[in-house]
């Protein structure tokens, strides 16, 4: 018989996958909800939301259902605080690299002259700013050593 390991991790991250999309799309959303939404097993959901938690991707709230008396139900959404992404923008002769929340609001934003030629010095000139940026981001709040 063949290994199946490969096709298995493939399964667990596409059910993984699922239920991302389906807390994002209809959370605050509780497991059970979720177990019928996603069309997954209850064990499934619990092993998949509690690998979610622990990577801060989603979080557990409370909400009230309504109509129903009893504690509030615990609802998962997406987990997004503390999320950044970075932003380059390429104009002419010049590029614009900017540490951005998710909600797009900028943190911190460099402007570099940018006058390159060829694919090799493009994409080195781009990894040596982009590694410029980010040690000068971490020298202004003196938290990180250059790597």
């Amino acid at each position: 018989m063949e290994n199946q390991t490969g096709h298995i991790d493939q399964i667990k991250q596409l059910n993984t996958g699922i239920v991302y999309r389906v807390i994002d799309q209809y959370g605050p959303i509780s497991r059970i909800a979720l177990s019928k939404q996603s069309q997954l097993a209850p064990a499934s959901i619990t092993k998949i939301t509690r690998e979610l938690i622990d990577a801060h991707l989603v979080k557990e709230i409370e909400f009230p259902v309504l109509g129903l008396r009893g504690r509030p139900a615990i609802g998962l959404v997406i987990e997004s605080e503390g999320w950044q992404f970075l932003s380059i923008r390429i104009e002419h002769n010049s590029i614009s690299l900017s540490l951005k929340q998710i909600n797009t609001q900028t943190i911190i934003e460099q402007d570099y002259p940018f006058n390159v030629k060829g694919n090799d010095e493009f994409s080195s000139t781009i990894a040596t700013l982009i590694s410029d940026f980010f040690f000068n981001l971490c020298t202004a709040i003196r938290t990180c050593d250059r790597n």
